[in-house]
């Protein structure tokens, strides 16, 4: 049904935030929180502001935020009453007109068509004029609050299969922890190299310039394509055919991966564990091959590895690209239970792993829902 289109500022009232002096910032918990951009989407701060304000600043919890700096971010306040910072804005709705709901739920088309429309700089801004002139479609506020209702649900649903992919990390760690970490004195276990339970090598030097994009050709797998905890081929280049000579960098289902320049990022240490899915492929120069011998499970060395223990271990050399050196990874000692224990813990890390990977696909599935339903409502 087609309803009726406003400017944005017709029924919506902008709040900008205020330019506090950054020198009254801290960490100490002196004062009010101060929400900056990066605190949007998070819907907290840790940053504290110590200096005097004007009351009209304070955001209070449920209050509708957006970021008006780089991707033009929306979201609910979660915390206990804090101040707005300059280049968050507050959106106010005038509850007579629009649902507050229903604006929540708007919001973001309209930001992403400003987004789309707004020229590329270092840094896209986004001004209240413009936030203003957007169009809004304005059905009864009846309805309104019905179609807020239908998409609170599906967000609710989407956080509870997010935090049902947390608690089974967690429960992972705490298994790993407990299982793979330090034993109390007296316990006995082996305490093996990497060398001594695994094969390690690193990939051979393909030249870039006979890279193919050709479907039926072999994937390489690059640095670039070992983000943590996955392989990733969204960034692909492939060679045309495994020679006699390349047979011996061929990846296997459960072969340990792990990229040797700049292994650690925000996201954590760029690991991975081969499925069935990312063979056949080739191992490329700086990416490390580890496949495990008879005496450890791939599942049980790939969490060792993963430990911070070994990123302890593991001094990145600081050249133009920090990077771990094979030699190091080689030898690195552990504690290792017996394979009947590694059976026992690998069977359980197996089940927990089904969990996130189900939680993920249903949340995928909703937010594809999500996306669908505002595009019927908001188009």
């Amino acid at each position: 049904m087609k309803w009726t289109t406003v400017e944005l500022g017709e029924v919506c009232d902008f709040l900008s935030g205020f330019a506090f002096k950054s020198e009254l910032f801290s960490t100490e918990p002196v004062g009010l929180p101060i929400i900056r951009i990066r605190d949007v989407l998070p819907g907290s701060s840790a940053t504290f502001y110590s200096g005097d304000y004007q009351p009209q600043f304070i955001v209070e919890k449920g209050d509708i935020l957006i970021g008006m700096d780089g991707e033009f971010n929306r979201e609910r306040w979660k915390s206990d009453p804090a101040l707005l910072n300059q280049r968050v804005c507050k959106a106010i709705a005038r509850e007579s007109l629009v649902d507050n709901g229903y604006l929540y739920h708007a919001l973001p088309m309209l930001l992403k068509k400003i987004e789309d429309e707004t020229p590329f700089v270092t840094v896209k801004h986004l001004s209240v004029a413009k936030l203003k002139s957007a169009q809004i479609p304005l059905p009864p506020l009846e309805e309104q609050r019905r179609i807020a209702a239908i998409l609170d649900k599906v967000v609710v649903l989407i956080e509870s299969a997010a935090q049902a992919f947390w608690l089974s990390q967690d429960l992972k760690k705490s298994l790993v922890n407990e299982s793979l970490g330090p034993t109390k004195e007296g316990d006995e276990r082996a305490r093996p190299k990497v060398r001594d339970v695994a094969n390690m090598i690193t990939g051979f030097p393909f030249k870039s310039v006979q890279y193919t994009d050709k479907a039926q050709h072999i994937r390489l797998c690059r640095g670039i394509n070992v983000p943590p905890d996955r392989i990733a081929w969204k960034q692909v280049a492939r060679w045309p055919e495994i020679t006699p000579e390349l047979r011996s960098y061929q990846i296997d289902q459960d072969d340990i991966l792990i990229a040797m320049d700049r292994p650690w990022i925000t996201e954590g240490f760029k690991i991975a564990r081969a499925k069935p899915t990312d063979v056949p492929s080739l191992l490329v120069q700086r990416v490390a091959r580890i496949r495990v011998g008879s005496q450890i499970l791939p599942r049980i060395l790939f969490e060792i590895l993963s430990s911070k223990a070994f990123a302890t271990h593991c001094t990145p050399t600081e050249t133009t690209v920090p990077h771990i050196s094979p030699i190091e990874t080689r030898e690195y000692e552990f504690e290792l239970p017996c394979l009947k224990e590694q059976k026992r813990i690998d069977s359980i890390l197996a089940g927990i792993e089904k969990s996130p990977a189900a939680m993920n696909r249903r949340a995928h599935l909703l937010k594809e829902k999500l996306c669908t339903l505002s595009r019927s409502y908001f188009n």
